[in-house]
């Protein structure tokens, strides 16, 4: 190594230790949105969380489209399930797009008990979504699409 490049090696190494350990952002989609504040609420560290498609409050509407999310998926994978839900969760000029390539004749498959995919789609059922989120203490970014029928919340 050369002079110059072991000046250079040592320059960065003392600016890496002299920069701030930032703590993470956490951003969630859906489920895991709930993941990351349990993990704020239990303690862990961050700086900003950024909840997409997250906010879900506990009612019979939720546990029907929960337990009829993981039946679609284990009847016909999730080719099914998003045919299925994609009426109620994009806007009709990108259905229209979308519609021959998604609504083709090829057969549902459903998905197997051990794909992980399908683990975290069946174990939305049971996940509690009772949430109390005033007790967040960091700033919170809330993503929401405005043609989701499905689980869009009327926070205002």
């Amino acid at each position: 190594m050369t002079t110059a490049a072991r000046a250079k090696a040592a320059t960065e190494q003392r600016q890496a230790s002299t920069r701030q350990k930032l703590p993470p952002i956490f951003v969630g989609l859906s489920i895991g949105g709930l993941f990351a504040i349990e993990a704020l609420l239990s303690g862990v560290e961050a700086a900003r969380l950024v909840l997409i498609n997250t906010l879900r409050k506990p009612c019979v509407r939720l546990d029907w489209i929960n337990q009829a999310m993981g039946r679609l998926v284990a009847a016909g994978g999730f080719p099914l399930l998003l045919d299925a839900m994609l009426p109620m969760l994009v806007n009709p000029d990108k259905l229209a797009e979308m519609r021959d390539a998604r609504l083709g004749s090829a057969p549902y498959i459903p998905a197997s008990d051990d794909d992980p995919a399908y683990r975290l789609m069946t174990g939305g059922a049971s996940a509690n979504w009772d949430v109390p989120y005033e007790d967040l203490s960091v700033p919170v970014l809330i993503l929401n699409g405005l043609q989701d029928r499905v689980f869009r919340l009327a926070l205002f």
